[in-house]
Protein backbone atom coordinates (compact mmCIF):
# COMPACT_ATOMS: atom_id res chain seq x y z
CA UNK A 1 0.00 0.00 0.00
CA UNK A 2 1.23 3.39 -0.77
CA UNK A 3 -0.59 7.05 -1.18
CA UNK A 4 -0.21 10.38 -2.85
CA UNK A 5 -2.33 13.31 -2.17
CA UNK A 6 -5.02 12.11 -4.38
CA UNK A 7 -5.19 8.90 -3.82
CA UNK A 8 -4.43 5.41 -2.43
CA UNK A 9 -2.85 2.60 -4.37
CA UNK A 10 -3.29 -1.07 -2.52
CA UNK A 11 -3.26 -4.43 -3.27
CA UNK A 12 -2.14 -7.99 -1.82
CA UNK A 13 0.32 -10.48 -3.28
CA UNK A 14 -2.06 -12.87 -4.04
CA UNK A 15 -3.38 -11.56 -7.75
CA UNK A 16 -2.57 -9.40 -10.62
CA UNK A 17 -4.68 -6.39 -9.60
CA UNK A 18 -3.90 -3.17 -7.82
CA UNK A 19 -6.56 -0.70 -6.28
CA UNK A 20 -6.98 3.34 -6.71
CA UNK A 21 -8.82 4.47 -4.25
CA UNK A 22 -9.74 8.87 -4.63
CA UNK A 23 -9.28 9.72 -1.62
CA UNK A 24 -11.88 12.46 -2.05
CA UNK A 25 -14.51 10.80 -3.64
CA UNK A 26 -13.61 7.38 -2.68
CA UNK A 27 -14.05 6.15 -5.88
CA UNK A 28 -11.87 2.92 -6.80
CA UNK A 29 -10.31 2.45 -10.16
CA UNK A 30 -8.49 -1.48 -11.03
CA UNK A 31 -5.31 -1.76 -12.52
CA UNK A 32 -4.12 -4.93 -13.72
CA UNK A 33 -0.70 -6.78 -14.77
CA UNK A 34 -0.17 -6.78 -18.39
CA UNK A 35 3.01 -8.79 -17.80
CA UNK A 36 3.01 -11.78 -20.42
CA UNK A 37 1.65 -14.23 -17.59
CA UNK A 38 -1.56 -12.82 -16.27
CA UNK A 39 -1.05 -14.65 -13.16
CA UNK A 40 1.98 -12.37 -12.04
CA UNK A 41 1.15 -10.75 -8.70
CA UNK A 42 1.28 -7.29 -7.32
CA UNK A 43 4.77 -7.05 -5.40
CA UNK A 44 5.53 -3.84 -4.33
CA UNK A 45 4.15 -0.22 -4.64
CA UNK A 46 5.98 2.69 -3.43
CA UNK A 47 5.36 6.38 -3.90
CA UNK A 48 8.01 9.33 -4.08
CA UNK A 49 8.23 12.24 -1.69
CA UNK A 50 6.68 14.17 -5.00
CA UNK A 51 3.57 12.00 -5.53
CA UNK A 52 4.58 9.54 -7.95
CA UNK A 53 3.33 5.86 -7.05
CA UNK A 54 5.26 2.38 -8.88
CA UNK A 55 3.07 -0.51 -9.00
CA UNK A 56 5.28 -3.55 -9.74
CA UNK A 57 3.86 -6.56 -11.07
CA UNK A 58 5.67 -9.88 -10.37
CA UNK A 59 9.67 -9.99 -9.52
CA UNK A 60 12.95 -10.83 -11.68
CA UNK A 61 13.49 -10.63 -15.23
CA UNK A 62 10.16 -10.38 -16.11
CA UNK A 63 8.65 -7.94 -13.74
CA UNK A 64 6.80 -5.27 -14.68
CA UNK A 65 5.67 -1.82 -13.69
CA UNK A 66 2.73 0.90 -14.11
CA UNK A 67 3.98 4.35 -12.87
CA UNK A 68 1.25 6.97 -11.75
CA UNK A 69 1.96 10.81 -11.28
CA UNK A 70 1.16 13.14 -8.39
CA UNK A 71 -2.65 13.32 -9.66
CA UNK A 72 -2.68 9.59 -9.86
CA UNK A 73 -2.90 9.35 -13.58
CA UNK A 74 -1.41 7.06 -15.81
CA UNK A 75 2.29 7.68 -17.32
CA UNK A 76 3.95 4.44 -18.52
CA UNK A 77 4.21 0.81 -17.66
CA UNK A 78 6.67 -1.45 -18.76
CA UNK A 79 8.09 -5.31 -17.98
CA UNK A 80 11.63 -6.22 -17.60
CA UNK A 81 12.14 -3.96 -14.38
CA UNK A 82 12.53 -5.00 -10.98
CA UNK A 83 11.63 -3.53 -7.06
CA UNK A 84 13.24 -0.47 -6.42
CA UNK A 85 12.43 1.93 -3.93
CA UNK A 86 12.09 5.76 -5.91
CA UNK A 87 14.56 8.11 -4.35
CA UNK A 88 12.67 10.09 -1.37
CA UNK A 89 10.37 7.52 -0.97
CA UNK A 90 7.58 8.44 1.63
CA UNK A 91 6.25 4.73 1.99
CA UNK A 92 6.86 1.03 0.55
CA UNK A 93 5.60 -2.31 0.79
CA UNK A 94 7.15 -5.18 -0.96
CA UNK A 95 5.29 -8.78 -0.53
Amino acid sequence: MAANGTSVFASTSSNNQASIINKKTLAQTTIQSYVTTTSDPVTAITASAGGIVFVTFSAGPNAGFAEFNNESQYLAAGQYFNFTVIAGTQNATSF
